[in-house]
């Protein structure tokens, strides 16, 4: 689902501020390649095959690249693992170099907090824009797994991207009224509800080199929005999202497996 490889090396320095926050100066060079599809079938999904890659106007473009990224991120959560409540905030600035010359600034907000009981409350904020490439490795891609889980992997493209999540997790406390204890593994699960807005899109249409803080136009109404339930299995070991987007009615509802995702 990724459409192309990518080969190399990373190195970085960390700086641990109060053991908690961290400045982070990473280099890394990478070789890009696009991968041919190879196989024609899936497991689940009935006669649905993989796209042809890639299924986007912009293609993988071969070549090396060079990158410096500067992280700073500032960690106020009670636990890094498996956090209750407390604030999370990364920024990450970064220049490429060689045969693709892009710049790019990403930001990362999350807040736990927790109500009643064992169930808390998360929300996350992800936003980023990069300029320079509109080859398809560049571009920031929404929809599938990680994030608007009702749409297609990667439906939406762009080099400005901003997503919102907030879900609602219900533990066992509650959960133990509940009459399926025969199930081996009841005791370890917990669900939740979710709900998703967000945007890719292209600050300039056909021009890639567009100002970093250059949004373009874009419309409240633009956004896509979904909604659905999760499982998850031993603090989020195994989570399985079904979910469904809010546009229109016609779709099938999407169900996902994860295996040791952090939110």
């Amino acid at each position: 689902m990724d459409y192309f490889s990518r080969k190399g090396v990373r190195s970085f320095v960390d700086y641990r501020l109060l053991q908690a926050h961290t400045l982070r100066l990473e280099f890394s060079g990478y070789s890009y390649e696009p991968v041919r599809r190879n196989s024609n079938w899936s497991l689940f999904g009935g006669d649905k095959v993989y796209a042809a890659n890639s299924r986007t106007p912009f293609p993988v473009v071969p070549g090396n690249e060079q990158s410096l990224l500067l992280v700073t991120a500032f960690d106020w959560r009670d636990n890094p693992i498996f956090p209750i409540y407390g604030w999370y905030a990364d920024f990450q600035l970064e220049q490429t170099f060689g045969d693709f010359s892009t710049t790019g600034w990403f930001v990362t907000v999350k807040r736990f907090q927790p109500t009643f009981s064992d169930q808390k409350f998360q929300i996350k904020l992800l936003a980023g824009a990069r300029t320079g490439s509109h080859a398809f490795q560049h571009l920031l891609p929404l929809g599938g797994l990680g994030n608007l889980r009702g749409y297609r992997e990667k439906e939406f493209i762009g080099d400005r991207a901003l997503y919102l999540t907030a879900n609602y997790i219900i533990g066992q406390n509650w959960l133990h009224h509940v009459p399926l204890d025969f199930i081996p593994i009841w005791e370890g699960v917990s669900v939740g509800v979710f709900a998703e807005t967000g945007l890719a899109w292209f600050a300039e249409p056909g021009n890639p080199d567009a100002g970093l803080f250059d949004f373009g136009k874009i419309k409240l109404k633009d956004f896509r929005n979904d909604a659905g339930v999760s499982i998850f299995v031993a603090e989020n070991v195994l989570r399985v999202d079904i979910a469904k987007r809010l546009d229109r009615g016609y779709d099938d509802w999407r169900v996902l497996f994860r295996i040791l995702d952090k939110f």
